[in-house]
């Protein structure tokens, strides 16, 4: 099929010939919607610099050898302009496919294909076998149905918002909507509308539909996108935001759900369908969906304390019916976004994205929160039987369910995946077990601004003793405090902290990165959902789409109370792992992000005063040109990859110290970013100089660690001070104790392992390796190995500093004495 090209990927094509064709099995999981008709799946297929001289055809065929349907986007290229990513979407079952790059074959025009048409006054017309839906103009929707049923008539969708003073905003109302196709091809099609509430009293809260249509499906996927970019206030209070579908010409509704626990002698559940309305929520009384008007499911048992009543856990979908027509709904993630509420009533499916009893939303300046809501359209009555239901919108949801195997990531040079430890339980035992661990026993609150980050216990002390960082979130006295005397004066565990604001992660140190290297590495499709939850909230909630304040627009502040209540600086600017996730979804929201924050980076660093604070050896310069070179590997745009060759030419120009008292973050990430870059342009004689320095740092940093301070020359015009460190050595602890030479040990958090792995990788002298195994020694001996902390910040430093460096040491035999004797 040949591929479908993205706007933003209108670069040159300057790279050679392809050297032939390439084929990779697909693997693909099993959904609920491998018992209908069409179902699908979609796959990133990475390739080789250099693979292709332009966009290739791509083939799927099925585990007969059938080809099958498929359509291709191009996502991004390599700096020699040849391809190197390429997201597909085609007809499949659970099973295994294969994917041959390079060699076109016959196009098999799908089933029912998606079929476009932009109408005169700048609607669209989407239309797919029976499905046919016309898009824009006033009210946003002019219809969707089934044949010569109508479904949702004008303005059947409504976005609606409630401030607290009671004035009423509707998306229905919008003066002026954009309508755009974000995406157009046989298979898939997404239709985007945007525009800003209205109501009596002006306009209020942007909003962005994303719709996307199916060859064959009869349904379609809502995202929904509210942004608060609202100006001259910093917080905004709102009472309610809602979104309705509506069923029209409606004269007899029914509500259907399903029942989870039914009757006193067994577990099973049942459908329930009745014209009473039903109000489902999710909310802190229960971990579940449950019906709060539990009489109208018209259960008639008495069911004693052990069942613990009442039974009014339902699933997280609802239907609204009338005969043979049924409209069936289903929010993502709904119980997990917490609070939330799912009303069906009358002709209407009613979700409350911010229900009015959750109480007063304070709603920062430049927030933003995506759901998205499955919508399923059938004209043969309310199915009897919960699997058919289940299935109905797994069709809809479950389509990033597709694989490879690691080793086509590698072979690609796909980030880090060429140079990971490889997953091979039965070779390092311990070091998997502890891996899996980690990343397992990452958590996440189950909170609509808070699903996909962690709150920060070391932040939750040291942020208290500061007073202006930290709210108190019940009363004034909290009582004594009890502060450690020495660094940042944390609070101790004696006291009582839950009187205090939660600190969050906001992504430090990329988890999101850590997350998505460990998918690809161990193929673990629950890492990938951890993946889709950091990456979102790192879009919609870390991300500010608009600040009155200079420094916070479009930008992402640091680890804070309520995630973006304090500053924004190029050191906590993370789109490595956005770029890996972009590339892997095609998720155009994480290259918007991504060039944001590139640009905002070049504004810091470009500004005659944070410039200035900016500059030497530091971690403000180590992320910025990490941010750089992201940015142009997702985007292709040239400016961000010479930006980040002036930053390092100028980090190299600065000079080395004389010693380096602590290898650690502020250092390592300045490396982190040479190295990406040296990777992206592998092959280039230009990068020399970036690729000498690397390996002197490198050598300076494993000398540094075993020997006492060097002597600083008398005369301080000649002295070179190192330009980050945590260490102060001579100041904190006296001249006498720090002329012992060092213990040799890189800590578990200072990711220090990985440029002595790379510059083993640069050069092949194992003395590198050998220089970082007391490190690997301490970590078995140390709580990140026994019990590793389960938040955002920790885990990704752990997992950073060792993931690439036990690979090194495991292809020279070094993990052997590390592993079971039996």
């Amino acid at each position: 099929m040949k591929p479908v090209k993205r706007k933003t990927q209108r670069q040159t094509v300057t790279g050679r010939k392809h050297a032939g064709s390439l084929a990779m099995p697909v693997l693909v999981n099993p959904a609920e919607a491998d018992s209908l008709d069409m179902r699908y799946a979609r796959v990133s297929l990475p390739l080789a610099t250099g693979a292709f001289h332009k966009v290739p055809a791509v083939t799927l065929r099925d585990s007969g050898g059938r080809v099958v349907p498929s359509q291709a986007e191009l996502l991004t290229r390599w700096p020699d302009g040849s391809p190197r990513v390429l997201h597909v979407t085609f007809p499949a079952s659970g099973g295994v496919y294969e994917a041959t790059v390079g060699v076109p074959a016959d196009p098999i025009e799908p089933v029912s294909p998606v079929r476009t048409v932009r109408m005169k006054d700048g609607r669209i017309r989407v239309t797919s076998g029976r499905l046919t839906a016309i898009l824009g103009g006033p009210g946003l929707v002019e219809s969707i149905g089934l044949g010569a049923s109508g479904f949702i008539g004008p303005r059947g969708i409504e976005f609606r918002v409630t401030d607290a003073r009671n004035r009423v905003f509707q998306a229905t109302a919008a003066d002026r909507v954009a309508v755009s196709l974000d995406v157009e091809g046989p298979l898939r099609t997404i239709v985007v509308l945007r525009g800003k509430c209205a109501g009596e009293s002006g306009t209020f809260m942007d909003f962005r539909w994303r719709f996307e249509f199916l060859a064959g499906v009869e349904g379609f996927s809502l995202a929904g996108t509210f942004f608060n970019l609202e100006r001259g206030k910093d917080f905004q209070d709102i009472r309610s935001i809602e979104l309705e579908i509506k069923l029209t010409g409606t004269t007899a509704p029914r509500h259907t759900v399903y029942q989870q626990s039914y009757g006193l002698y067994t577990t099973l559940g049942r459908m329930v369908t009745t014209p009473e309305p039903l109000r489902v929520a999710v909310d802190d009384s229960k971990a579940s969906p449950y019906v709060r008007n539990y009489p109208a499911l018209g259960d008639v048992h008495d069911y004693p304390f052990y069942l613990n009543p009442p039974s009014d856990k339902v699933d997280a979908w609802g239907m609204v019916s009338d005969g043979q027509r049924v409209m069936q709904v289903e929010m993502d993630d709904f119980h997990l976004l917490r609070p939330k509420s799912l009303d069906l009533d009358g002709d209407m499916a009613r979700f409350g994205i911010w229900p009015e009893w959750a109480g007063i939303l304070s709603l920062q300046q430049g927030r933003s929160r995506q759901v998205t809501v499955r919508v399923g359209l059938s004209d043969r009555g309310v199915p009897v039987e919960r699997r058919e239901a289940v299935a109905a919108i797994s069709q809809l949801r479950d389509l990033q369910r597709a694989q490879l195997p690691q080793s086509a990531y590698a072979a690609a040079s796909f980030f880090d995946q060429s140079r990971v430890l490889p997953y091979r339980p039965d070779v390092n035992p311990r070091f998997e077990q502890w891996l899996a661990g980690m990343s397992s026993g990452l958590y996440t609150m189950a909170t609509f601004f808070d699903l996909g980050d962690t709150p920060d216990s070391g932040y939750q002390t040291t942020y208290i003793p500061v007073g202006n960082r930290i709210r108190r979130i019940r009363g004034e006295d909290g009582g004594r405090r009890y502060f450690k005397a020495g660094m940042h004066n944390p609070a101790t565990k004696h006291n009582g902290l839950d009187d205090f604001e939660v600190v969050w992660v906001n992504n430090e140190y990329d988890a999101i990165y850590a997350l998505g290297t460990e998918f690809l590495r161990t193929g673990d499709c629950s890492l990938f959902q951890k993946l889709h939850w950091w990456s979102r909230h790192a879009i919609d909630v870390d991300f500010l789409h608009y600040s009155d304040h200079r420094w916070l627009n479009r930008a992402t502040p640091a680890h804070s109370e309520r995630h973006t209540s304090t500053g924004a600086y190029p050191s906590h600017f993370w789109t490595q792992g956005l770029a890996q996730y972009y590339l892997l979804t095609g998720d155009p929201d994480a290259l918007e992000v991504i060039v944001a924050l590139a640009d905002k980076t070049i504004e810091n660093l470009d500004d005659p005063e944070i410039g200035k604070l900016c500059s030497g050896l530091n971690r403000e310069m180590g992320w910025g040109i990490l941010t750089m070179v992201c940015a142009y590997e997702a985007s292709g745009i040239k400016r961000f990859d010479a930006y980040a060759r002036n930053l390092l030419d100028r980090e190299i120009a600065c000079g080395l110290p004389d010693d380096i008292p602590v290898f650690s973050f502020g250092h390592t990430s300045i490396l982190l970013g040479a190295r990406q870059y040296l990777q992206v342009h592998q092959g280039d004689p230009a990068v020399a100089p970036v690729r000498q320095w690397v390996i002197d740092f490198v050598d300076l940093a494993v000398r540094s660690s075993r020997q006492p301070p060097r002597a600083a020359p008398m005369d301080a015009s000649k002295r070179k001070e190192p330009g980050y460190s945590y260490g102060a050595e001579l100041k904190k602890k006296g001249a006498f104790h720090s002329s012992q030479p060092r213990s040799g040990i890189f800590t578990t958090t200072s990711i220090a392992l990985d440029p002595i792995a790379f510059a083993y990788e640069l050069t092949g002298k194992r003395a590198y390796i050998k220089a970082g195994m007391r490190s690997v020694e301490y970590l078995m001996d140390s709580a990140s190995f026994r019990n590793p902390v389960p938040e955002g910040k920790p885990y990704a430093m752990v997992y950073r500093t060792f993931i690439n460096f036990l690979k090194a040491a495991s292809d020279l035999g070094y993990l052997k004495p590390f592993g079971y004797q039996h």
